[in-house]
């Protein structure tokens, strides 16, 4: 199955003033097709993607990744720390049911061995990282 969509993509960058000089916005439109993930030429490549600790954020997650399946990601790793309300296991299970070997959770919640970040809104990001790169 195979479906396009035209699609203009917006590219803005922020305007910023050095010492010397002012740099401007650039804006630019680019008309792209987007083609479906699901074709039959399958391909023998795969690319992970690692989230960053996840923190009661499971709410943008069916976003984040089907735009990431749009652009070419194959599996999705995530490491939860703090979900707690099950929302996060629900759309795991709705993605394992449809696409299996998708979606893997890593819990990754140090407090409960006393453990405690240098920055705590960091929640280990930098070792979650370090982590996938050596499972994955």
């Amino acid at each position: 199955q195979l479906w396009k969509l035209n699609q203009t993509i917006r590219v803005y960058l922020a305007s910023t003033t050095t010492k010397d000089r002012k740099i401007p916005i650039l804006k630019a439109f680019v008309k792209v097709p987007l083609v479906s993930i699901t074709s039959s030429n399958s391909s023998q490549e795969s690319f992970t993607l690692c989230t960053s600790p996840l923190h009661n954020k499971a709410k943008y997650l069916v976003q984040w990744i089907e735009f990431h399946r749009l652009v070419g990601f194959s599996k999705f790793v995530i490491y939860n720390t703090t979900d707690t309300d099950d929302y996060l296991s629900t759309i795991v299970n709705t993605y394992t049911q449809k696409y299996p070997g998708l979606v893997d959770v890593v819990q990754w919640n140090f407090s409960t061995l006393g453990l405690v970040d240098v920055l705590p809104t960091r929640y280990f990001q930098t070792e979650a990282l370090h982590d996938c790169l050596i499972r994955y």
